[in-house]
């Protein structure tokens, strides 16, 4: 049995642990997933994760937010399912409430994430998620 079990907020944890940062830009630069702006997606989808046949994910944003905060918080989210669901993609498409499933775990790692992210930059944690909302668009 797993002492820390694979869950979204380990994984964010781990993740600030092993590279010193909760930022979503310098994380996706260091695992070298490719981040794309596409103008493909309209109205509430705002980014997407796609898996190759090989393991690699990359990350579309729309061009929308590019000079929007709130592209830091969808990075997150998407990054959360770059690590999250990579290589069960297919079975949460094929399961019942998989796709709630997976977009609630990668909601769960984005909020911790930035929630670390909140601390590196203000050097104390948030005093209530609006904090967050405010900094990050969440």
């Amino acid at each position: 049995m797993l002492n820390n079990p694979v869950t979204p907020e380990n994984m964010a944890y781990f993740m600030n642990r092993r590279y010193k940062t909760s930022e979503p830009w310098a994380l996706v630069e260091r695992l070298n997933i490719c981040v794309e702006w596409t103008d493909a997606l309209k109205d509430d989808k705002l980014g997407r994760t796609n898996y190759s046949p090989f393991g690699e994910s990359v990350i579309y944003l729309a061009s929308s937010i590019r000079h929007s905060p709130i592209k830091t918080r969808v990075l997150a989210h998407e990054l959360g399912h770059a690590l999250l669901q990579n290589g069960v993609a297919a079975y949460y498409k094929m399961a019942d409430r998989g796709h709630s499933k997976s977009e609630d775990e990668a909601d769960r790692f984005a909020l911790t994430l930035l929630t670390q992210l909140y601390e590196e930059e203000f050097g104390r944690l948030p005093d209530k998620l609006e904090d967050i909302q405010m900094q990050y668009g969440l």
